[in-house]
């Protein structure tokens, strides 16, 4: 797989730019969002979501209501799967299994294992300045 494959593309608009920082506002839709009764349908699903990205020189000439593409490698997609899911997941479950051995009780262990991941969540927004530099961004203007 090339460098240009491997990466996550997602169309949008340009909403705020302050300073070094743009903010695009990306529609994400389902699959039927194309279908013409997605209005009566309480499975259509289409959620906004804001995309803040660093204002490099090649995208200052952007202005508000601009459509861009809004471009991410897919190896911090994984990343951020590791940090966000199968960390977590791997800390509950050993702490689940952990705490039942020594307590013999299933609630008092799924509430310790649920407890655990407080720290490591906590740890995570500590982190988080250190984590956004990770996880950037670019723009590409149509």
């Amino acid at each position: 797989m090339n460098k240009k494959e491997a990466r996550v593309k997602h169309s949008g608009i340009v909403t705020k730019i302050k300073n070094d920082l743009i903010t695009v506002n990306i529609i994400n839709a389902s699959a039927c969002s194309s279908c013409k009764s997605k209005t009566y349908c309480s499975l259509s699903d289409k959620k906004n979501k804001l995309i803040i990205v660093k204002n490099h020189a090649a995208s200052s000439s952007l202005k508000v209501g601009d459509s861009v593409n809004v471009i991410m490698d897919l190896s911090i997609g994984f990343k951020a799967i590791f940090i966000g899911y199968l960390i977590p997941f791997f800390i509950l479950l050993i702490a689940l299994i952990t705490s039942f051995i020594f307590t013999q009780n299933e609630v008092t262990s799924g509430l310790i294992s649920i407890f655990v991941l407080f720290p490591y969540y906590f740890g995570v927004y500590l982190l988080r300045d250190r984590l956004t530099k990770n996880f950037e961004f670019n723009i590409e203007t149509y």
